[in-house]
């Protein structure tokens, strides 16, 4: 229920809460501290740090117990996840994560709040977070008119905070760069180098998984990620898009 689902509220709705600590189980870290714009939606390190550390980026710090077994992935073009040659599938099996245990932006966005070492920590069980959070939110008069706005009633609900930030994240596309100009027909928006670069890049075979339109094929392969444990390595790591990694 509510307006449709392309609403600016509901968008505007979702970045606010994408910024809000107060999804956190401390109240410490939002999705935008390792989603951070300055490092293209992502934190720009190794390995994340989340709930307990200080600080955004490659500046962020913390002890080991805080670190995430793995990088933030960024949420640019995520709207577009599971698109390949084939075509896009539809939003509810887009996959998500390294490993593409969680499909569609919405069962997405929950997944970070009831990890301990990501946003919800030791002090509330993860049975009971997503109650915290959302009482949290009713108890804030400025979330209830934006719900009321973005939904049309105060009701504050756990699907309509993930829809929210689904749609936000939908939001965040990159569909101007060079390459797609120069795929577009424009034969000046990329360098001579950087079509030579094209070139080896597809002879080489690198587009045969860096392939498409998200220069991804979104499937899993083992390709020895240090550290990954047993269980990870026999499913394998997602392959990354090469989207605007500049």
């Amino acid at each position: 229920p509510g307006l449709p689902s392309d609403s600016a509220d509901v968008v505007e709705l979702g970045r606010l809460l994408f910024w809000d600590p107060v999804l956190s189980g401390d109240q410490d870290i939002a999705c935008g501290t390792c989603h951070h714009p300055d490092f293209a939606y992502a934190d720009g390190i190794a390995v994340s740090l989340g709930a307990g550390a200080e600080g955004v980026g490659p500046s962020r710090s913390g002890t080991l117990d805080q670190r995430t077994p793995k990088n933030s992935m960024t949420v640019l073009n995520t709207a577009f996840n599971g698109l390949t040659f084939e075509g896009q599938i539809a939003i509810e099996e887009a996959p998500m994560f390294w490993d593409n245990d969680v499909f569609s932006l919405e069962d997405q966005a929950i997944e970070p709040v009831l990890s301990d070492v990501e946003m919800r920590g030791y002090g509330i069980a993860k049975d009971e977070i997503v109650d915290v959070v959302v009482a949290r939110l009713a108890a804030i008069p400025e979330y209830e008119t934006l719900f009321e706005q973005a939904f049309g009633d105060k009701q504050i609900t756990e699907a309509r905070m993930l829809r929210a930030f689904a749609h936000f994240e939908r939001s965040l596309v990159s569909l101007d760069s060079s390459f797609d100009r120069y795929m577009r027909g424009d034969d000046e928006a990329m360098s001579q180098a950087a079509k030579r670069g094209l070139r080896l890049f597809i002879n080489s075979g690198c587009a045969g998984c860096h392939s498409g339109p998200m220069f991804s094929d979104f499937e899993l392969h083992d390709i020895g990620v240090p550290g990954a444990d047993s269980e990870d390595r026999a499913r394998g790591q997602r392959t990354a898009s090469l989207r605007m990694v500049t």
